[in-house]
């Protein structure tokens, strides 16, 4: 009986071998056909293809440059305004030398400059350029609009520093009073580097080299190659490829096929800019190689059809030893911030991997449930500490995954960060219940971050930076059945005339309004809970006061929105209306909104009406 299973299994064996072969000789077959016909048919797709691919690369650079350079100035506007807003609140910073230098130096700035309303530099961080107007020089004098409007902010391109000679970027704003004007410079390090990466000369030769295929890019005028996959060819005039029939200062034809040395030679031209693409395609080598590859192609084919199969056959054996199984999750180990593994029939913990943290925590005398009880409570954050025993109670774990190879939950803790958690099952007994698992944690703490980022400019007002609709109606919804503190306060407010404005004064004004509304009503509410704007001139917000105290909270609000100037507004008006949660008897908070609304419209109506009189 043996020996007729081994004959059994000789012969399926023999089948796998001659299967492999057919399968190898069709393989090359069919890879021969492709290869001539592809030799034969295709080469001018794939010059079209490589050409569009060097042009979009180049178009790419180009772009890429023009976004890095206007991403950069809105940067330095931002680094002079909050410069600027320092200045402002520490009226003593501007005559000091040192003060000047500290800020410049926490906020990665290399100059700092001050001009008066003359446009002459008064002080900064370079006492040299002390007395330099705006008058002394082609560089400078780029910012003497600055000087006929006062709302303006600008910034420089990459211009070489008449002083110092080197790459600097300027960028300027004038002070909230209109006093003075602050300038920084910044040498932008980051933008140079891309500037020398996206040289003609770099892209090309960084292009992936094709066998064959050479890419050159030369001047339309000159001729002169500017960039090549072979850098030899950079600087040389592009009659040196010795293409029949072309024109090197039209470039009147699009593309060419010529027999040089006994081989087809095929190119492809597109004027880009100032500049010609040249594809060029020899079929040389291929033409050689052909068979020396299509029959080396076979022979690797054999061969890693025999290596796979034996390598599977032997896979198959090994994952059935426990020190191969071991080898395997040492090496997962680094992965991991931390691993174990986890006997959930004995209670026990084994470490593959932890960091320093981890170790002091975990006492190896510990039975795993109580290990994992107390990392839990030490290292996590406490309103996650309750889902977080929940998660990891080893007691349950069995039941929880019976089934399953895996399951994960995410903490944030309180020495380590966001972390990703997860039991993964190693061992099961014929329920599928697991006997043995291995835990692990990885770090997700940036990606984590980068989420909440997303999720705060979400929700976000774009024009006011409070909180949009889509805040509102999220946080709304916590309070959809009932509202159980008896200190919240739902106030409905309007910015009253903001059409008006729009109409006769234009939407920059109207903005100017939204904002000044904003601002009163951050400045006074903001610190009793959460602001919103829900619509054009609509605002609410959801605060918690004693009812006593909500009236002279209003009242604050009203004398800071009195007390309000603008640019070009003298002053702004708002209606309120509000609701305490002790008034309504359901306590429901839409219908506390909707009485706030009715409140704030009546005092609206009557501010019209006292208008009209």
């Amino acid at each position: 009986m043996q020996q007729l299973k081994r004959k059994l299994l000789n012969s399926d064996k023999k089948r796998v071998i001659a299967g492999i072969l057919i399968i190898v000789v069709l393989a090359m077959v069919i890879n021969f056909s492709i290869l001539l016909l592809f030799n034969k048919k295709n080469a001018n797709n794939t010059l079209e293809v490589i050409l569009n691919q060097v042009i979009s690369r180049l178009d790419k650079n180009n772009q890429e440059e023009e976004r890095l350079v206007e991403s950069l100035k809105e940067e330095y506007i931002e680094k002079a305004k909050t410069v600027s807003y320092i200045l402002d609140n520490n009226e003593e910073f501007k005559d000091s030398l040192l003060e000047l230098l500290i800020i410049a130096g926490k906020m990665g700035i290399d100059e700092i400059h001050l001009f008066d309303s003359e446009g002459t530099i008064i002080g900064g961080t370079v006492p040299e350029y002390y007395g330099i107007s705006f008058n002394d020089g082609e560089q400078i004098s780029y910012f003497t609009p600055m000087l006929n409007d006062k709302t303006l902010t600008m910034c420089q391109d990459v211009t070489p520093n008449t002083a110092e000679k080197k790459s600097m970027m300027y960028a300027i704003t004038w002070n909230e009073t209109k006093e003075y004007m602050v300038q920084i410079g910044i040498e932008p390090k980051r933008l140079l580097d891309e500037l020398k990466r996206n040289e003609i000369s770099n892209v090309v030769s960084a292009m992936p080299a094709y066998e064959g295929i050479d890419i050159f890019v030369a001047d339309k005028e000159t001729g002169i190659i500017k960039g090549a996959t072979d850098r030899n060819y950079i600087t040389k005039n592009i009659n040196r490829l010795k293409i029949d029939n072309l024109d090197s200062s039209t470039f009147e034809i699009s593309s060419a096929t010529n027999i040089r040395d006994g081989f087809r030679q095929f190119y492809k031209f597109r004027q880009w800019g100032e500049n010609n693409v040249i594809i060029a395609y020899s079929t040389k080598k291929d033409t050689k190689n052909f068979l020396l590859y299509s029959l080396m192609l076979s022979i690797y084919l054999i061969i890693a059809s025999f290596i796979i199969y034996f390598m599977f056959e032997k896979i198959v054996k090994t994952t059935k030893d426990r020190n191969d199984q071991m080898s395997i999750l040492l090496k997962m180990a680094d992965i991991y911030y931390s691993m174990h593994l986890i006997d959930l029939e004995n209670d026990t913990v084994k470490e593959y991997s932890a960091s320093d943290k981890v170790r002091e925590i975990v006492n190896k005398e510990y039975g795993a449930t109580e290990m994992m009880r107390d990392i839990m409570s030490v290292t996590v954050y406490p309103e996650y500490v309750n889902e977080a025993l929940e998660f990891t109670e080893l007691t349950t774990l069995a039941d929880r995954m019976v089934g399953k190879k895996i399951i994960s939950a995410e903490f944030n803790g309180n020495q380590f960060g966001w972390v990703r958690t997860s039991f993964i099952t190693i061992e099961a007994d014929e329920n599928g219940k697991p006997k043995k698992v291995i835990y692990v944690t990885r770090d997700i703490d940036r990606d984590k971050k980068k989420e909440q980022q997303l999720i705060l400019r979400s929700h976000t007002d774009a024009l006011t930076g409070i909180l949009n609709r889509r805040a509102y109606e999220e946080d709304i919804e916590k309070y959809a059945n009932n509202v159980s503190d008896d200190n919240l306060v739902f106030v409905s407010m309007d910015v009253n005339g903001l059409k008006i404005v729009n109409d006769t004064m234009g939407h920059s004004v109207g903005d100017e309004l939204l904002l000044g509304a904003s601002e009163c009503i951050r400045k006074s509410l903001s610190g009793y809970g959460k602001i919103y704007r829900i619509g054009g001139d609509e605002f609410v917000a959801i605060i918690f006061v004693k009812p006593d105290e909500i009236q002279r909270i209003i009242d604050n609000l009203k004398r800071v929105v009195g007390e309000w100037k603008g640019d070009k507004l003298k002053s702004i008006s708002i209606s309120v209306g509000y609701v305490c949660a002790d008034e309504m008897e359901d306590r429901n908070i839409r219908a506390m909104a909707e009485e706030a609304d009715k409140r704030m419209y009546k005092e609206k109506s009557e501010y019209y009406l006292k208008d009209k009189m």
